[in-house]
């Protein structure tokens, strides 16, 4: 079963801006505890991209959009296919050292580190 997707709003607005004039620029999506894939219209290092932040992997990451011509679903949605073929990769390369079948245990990876 498919979770529903939440993105929030975790733009900070400075006390000058005006509550009716504040539109948000920053959209978090908590996976787990620790995980979020955060995405921000615009950033000091890519002025007028949408920019993907999501820790370890992706940090500043230029999404390469055009926040004139991509809006905020868009870019959120190539952010989450992207988060998502790269939590593979790191899975099949996990999966090669220890074994994709579970065949390999615990024990046997600390004996293996022992001997």
């Amino acid at each position: 079963m498919q979770k529903e997707i939440v993105w929030t709003d975790i733009t900070t607005y400075s006390r000058s801006e005006k509550l009716e004039e504040r539109k948000p620029r920053i959209w978090q999506l908590k996976l787990t505890r620790e995980l979020a894939v955060v995405v921000t219209k615009g950033h000091r290092h890519n002025p007028g991209e949408w920019t993907l932040h999501f820790r370890p992997w992706y940090d500043t990451f230029n999404l390469g959009l055009s926040v004139e011509r991509y809006s905020a679903d868009e870019a959120k949605a190539v952010a989450l296919h992207m988060v998502r073929d790269t939590m593979r990769i790191v899975n099949q390369s996990v999966e090669e050292v220890i074994g994709a079948d579970n065949e390999t245990t615990l024990q046997s990876l600390i004996g293996r580190r022992a001997s």
